[in-house]
């Protein structure tokens, strides 16, 4: 509309410009021929019999009445005709502009969400109609972009920047703080039926962030029956997080992330089970969704790992049985990946291979599973 009315000015000045400069023509015009013909008609005019006075004052009123009149008739068909036709092509133009635009950017946003694992099963039609029931926010640096102990009707997408997840204790303590990436998925707790926010999502910078409504995507989860069920998508946003966060594995391609995504298995324990025992043979690396575990060495604790870290990649790296049990301290989440898919990974991206490796040499020689400090904890607001 801004850009409608600017136009309009535009020409509206353009038409008076034209205007004055054909009335200072006509001036001119006017006063020259006033110049060579004025004395003489004058002299006519005062020479004239009355009769023609009167018709000529006829004549005059007949112009201005004509004048007049074509002026009225103009005004009206402006009015009537031309002004309902050119806000009608106006809004027409506007329309079609909007269309592509709108069609553009929701184009774009279904490429970028078909190139995410968790998305990807979904098809076409129905990508696209989560997409145009969508909106598209903007969020500036520090603003608070999902609040706890508010109802769960959303999934968020983060387009660009980064956000911080953090949950409280009763106190007002910071339990824990996870960051997220661009093309990061979070708010999985509105999948649970009747659920709450449990953690506070913060823009870390200025976020553009999809807001996607939980009712048109469990419509089309339903509809398109690409998606078993709401709790593998849960799974799949969960294993989506722990890649967009975690320092170690962020920097793998989209199409290993979905290879590992598409080979590996969620395996959900409850509380004090044993995820496998020392000497074991290995079958491969697990990655902490959710939960924390216990490490034992010949039946001794030796240290505790929290969600966002991972184990059993000793035995792969190293060839050899499990050096230690694991046991689960709380009911957690694991992401298992088979040791050939892991393989497979670690092949094609050197650089995670060596960073493991050094992991695991550290972790052998220390006879503990600590892991470096600046590791982070991932996922958002599951409990």
């Amino acid at each position: 509309n801004e850009i409608w009315q600017q136009r309009e000015q535009d020409f509206v000045r353009i038409c008076a410009l034209w205007g004055a400069l054909w009335l200072l023509g006509a001036l001119v015009l006017l006063f020259e021929i006033a110049l060579v013909f004025g004395p003489n008609a004058l002299t006519q005019i005062a020479q004239a019999p009355h009769d023609a006075l009167v018709q000529i004052a006829g004549l005059s009123v007949w112009f201005a009445a004509m004048f007049f009149t074509v002026q009225a008739f103009v005004g009206s068909l402006i009015h009537w005709v031309i002004a309902p036709f050119w806000r009608a092509l106006r809004s027409w133009i506007e329309k079609r502009t909007e269309d592509k635009s709108s069609s553009s950017v929701h184009q774009s946003l279904c490429a970028r969400l078909e190139a995410l694992p968790v998305f990807s099963h979904l098809q076409e039609r129905y990508l696209k109609e989560l997409v145009e029931n969508s909106v598209k926010r903007q969020f500036r640096k520090g603003e608070v972009i999902v609040e706890r102990n508010t109802p769960s009707d959303q999934l968020f997408v983060l387009l660009a920047g980064e956000v911080k997840i953090c949950r409280q204790l009763g106190d007002e303590r910071i339990e824990w703080v996870s960051e997220l990436g661009p093309m990061s998925v979070f708010g999985e707790s509105a999948l649970s039926e009747n659920s709450v926010r449990a953690a506070e999502v913060i823009a870390k910078i200025s976020c553009e962030v999809l807001c996607v409504p939980i009712l048109a995507l469990k419509n089309a989860a339903r509809e398109s029956q690409s998606i078993r069920s709401l709790e593998d998508f849960k799974n799949a946003i969960m294993v989506n997080q722990f890649f967009a966060s975690s320092p170690v594995f962020r920097s793998l391609s989209l199409s290993a992330i979905e290879f590992l995504s598409s080979r590996g298995v969620v395996l959900c324990l409850g509380q004090e089970e044993l995820v496998f025992s020392q000497g074991d043979p290995s079958d491969g690396i697990y990655l902490i969704l959710r939960g924390s575990v216990q490490v034992r060495v010949h039946g001794k604790p030796i240290n505790t790992l929290n969600q966002g870290n991972f184990f059993g990649e000793i035995s792969i790296i190293a060839n050899i049985p499990r050096t230690a049990s694991i046991e689960t301290l709380e009911p957690s989440i694991f992401f298992k990946i088979p040791a050939d898919a892991f393989w497979e990974v670690l092949v094609q991206n050197v650089d995670l291979g060596v960073f493991i490796e050094a992991i695991s040499e550290q972790r052998l020689s220390e006879g503990v599973m600590n892991f470096p400090s600046e590791l982070t904890r991932t996922g958002s607001d599951s409990n």
